[in-house]
C-alpha cells in the first residue's frame, strides 16, 4: 500500500463548517514548512466571507490516522467564474496573490490522496492552483505527475531577502538608488515635521485603520475605484484581517505623518518570518515628496530590526520596488488531474484562443448561440 492510500480525506463543502477545524488547521499551518499567510484560517475565512460568500467550496483535510497532515483549500468553481468551468481552484484574486496546498512531510502523498478522492467523487477531477510559489514542494509533486499535470509560468514579484543588517543591505543596492533614497528623505524632513508610527498591538488597530482608510480616500487609487474605500467589501475585509492579525501578534502597520497629517501607509502582516505588504498608498496631495518610497525605507529597516527573513512587496511591480529588491519570487499556475489533461488543455484553448477569435470575428454567431442556450424569451417580459 502506498503512502497516499494510507491517508484519509475529509471534504468540507460549506465555509460555515470550517470552524470545527480551526485549531487543527492552525496547528497544521505552523507545522507545514512552506505555509504562507494566505493558507491560514485567519486569512481564508475572511476571504471566503468577502469574495466567495455562500458559494460552494471543497476544502480537503487530509489525515494520517487522527493527525492532520495536509489541506487543499479549494473553491468549487462550477460556472467558471475563475476561468476554468467545473474545476476546483485555489482562492486567488488581487487580494490574495497566491495560495497552495499545506503538507507536513512529503507533499506528494497529500497531492495523490486529494486527487484520488476527487476521482471517486467528481465527474471531472481537476485541481488548479491558480498562483503559487514555483519552489513549493507541492509544485514539485504536481510536476512529477506529468503528463497528468500542466505547469504555466506566471509573473514573478520582487522581494528582499533580509540577510545581514540594514546597513549591509543598503550598501548592496545601486549607488544611484542610495543617493535617491537619501535625497528624498532629507528633502521631506527639511520641509515637514515627519513622524513615523508603527502599530502592532490590538489597542492601536482601530485608530490605525481609520488613518489607513483616510489615506486611501485621498490617494490616486480612489478615483479609479481601486482604493480600500471605493472597492466593495475591501475596507471590511482588511479591517477584519488587521484586527485578527493584531490579536495573533502578526500586525505590522507603518504610518507616516507630515505636520500631524497622515500621508502614507503600509498595511502589513508578519507571518513566520515574512513581512507581507498587503496594501500601501499615499495622499496624492503629497506626491512631490515621495512619501510612499520614504516610508518603505523605514518599514524595511524595521523588518531587519525585528529579525524577519523576507520582505514581500506583493502587488504590482514598479521600478523602485525592483531596485529595492535583491531577489524575485517566481510563481506558477499548477494544474493536476486524476486522469487526462486533455479537458484542461481544451478549456484553456477555448478561453484563450477560440472565444476571443469569435468575439472579434463572429459576434453574431455568439449571440445566436446564447439565444439557443437561453431558450425563447418569456412573452410576459
Amino acid at each position: 500500500m502506498n503512502d497516499a492510500a494510507r491517508l484519509r480525506v475529509e471534504q468540507v463543502t460549506a465555509a460555515g463548517d470550517l470552524g470545527t477545524f480551526r485549531k487543527v488547521w492552525e496547528s497544521l499551518a505552523e507545522r507545514a514548512p512552506h505555509a504562507e499567510l494566505f493558507e491560514t484560517p485567519l486569512w481564508l475565512t475572511a476571504w471566503l466571507d468577502t469574495y466567495w460568500k455562500d458559494r460552494p467550496i471543497a476544502f480537503m483535510f487530509v489525515r494520517s490516522g487522527e493527525e492532520l497532515v495536509g489541506l487543499a483549500p479549494l473553491l468549487d468553481d462550477r460556472d467558471g467564474t475563475l476561468g476554468c468551468p467545473d474545476c476546483l481552484a485555489t482562492p486567488v484574486n488581487p487580494h490574495a496573490r497566491r495560495c497552495s496546498l499545506l503538507a507536513v512531510g512529503d507533499a506528494a502523498p497529500v497531492v495523490e490522496a486529494v486527487l484520488a478522492h476527487l476521482e471517486h467523487t467528481r465527474r471531472h477531477p481537476r485541481m488548479r492552483l491558480r498562483c503559487c510559489d514555483a519552489l513549493s514542494p507541492v509544485v514539485a509533486a504536481i510536476e512529477g505527475r506529468r503528463p497528468r499535470a500542466l505547469i504555466r509560468q506566471k509573473e514573478a514579484n520582487p522581494i528582499i531577502r533580509l540577510e545581514g543588517d540594514w546597513d549591509s543591505y543598503l550598501a548592496s543596492r545601486p549607488g544611484h538608488l542610495r543617493h535617491e533614497l537619501a535625497r528624498k528623505q532629507k528633502r521631506l524632513e527639511a520641509e515637514w515635521e515627519a513622524k513615523w508610527v508603527h502599530v502592532a498591538d490590538a489597542a492601536g488597530v482601530e485608530r490605525a485603520m481609520t488613518e489607513v482608510l483616510r489615506i486611501e480616500r485621498n490617494s490616486w487609487k480612489h478615483p479609479t475605484g481601486t482604493s480600500l474605500v471605493s472597492e466593495p467589501g475591501a475596507a471590511a475585509f482588511y479591517g477584519r484581517i488587521a484586527r485578527n492579525a493584531a490579536a495573533a501578534g502578526w500586525l505590522r502597520v507603518e504610518l507616516l505623518y507630515l505636520d500631524g497629517e497622515p500621508v502614507a501607509h503600509i498595511l502589513g502582516v508578519a507571518y513566520r518570518g515574512t513581512y507581507y505588504a498587503l496594501k500601501t498608498s499615499y495622499d496624492e496631495a503629497y506626491r512631490a515628496w515621495s512619501p510612499g518610497v520614504v516610508l518603505f525605507q523605514h518599514a524595511i529597516r524595521k523588518a531587519f530590526e525585528d529579525g524577519l527573513h523576507t520582505f514581500d512587496f506583493l502587488g504590482a511591480d514598479a521600478r523602485w520596488k525592483s531596485e529595492l529588491a535583491n531577489d524575485r519570487r517566481a510563481h506558477v499556475e499548477a494544474c493536476a488531474f486524476a486522469a487526462s489533461a486533455l479537458r484542461c488543455r481544451w478549456d484553456r484553448f477555448r478561453v484563450d484562443r477560440v472565444k476571443p477569435f469569435l468575439e472579434e470575428r463572429a459576434p453574431a454567431l455568439l449571440a445566436l448561440r446564447r439565444r439557443v442556450l437561453d431558450g425563447p424569451a418569456d412573452a410576459g417580459d
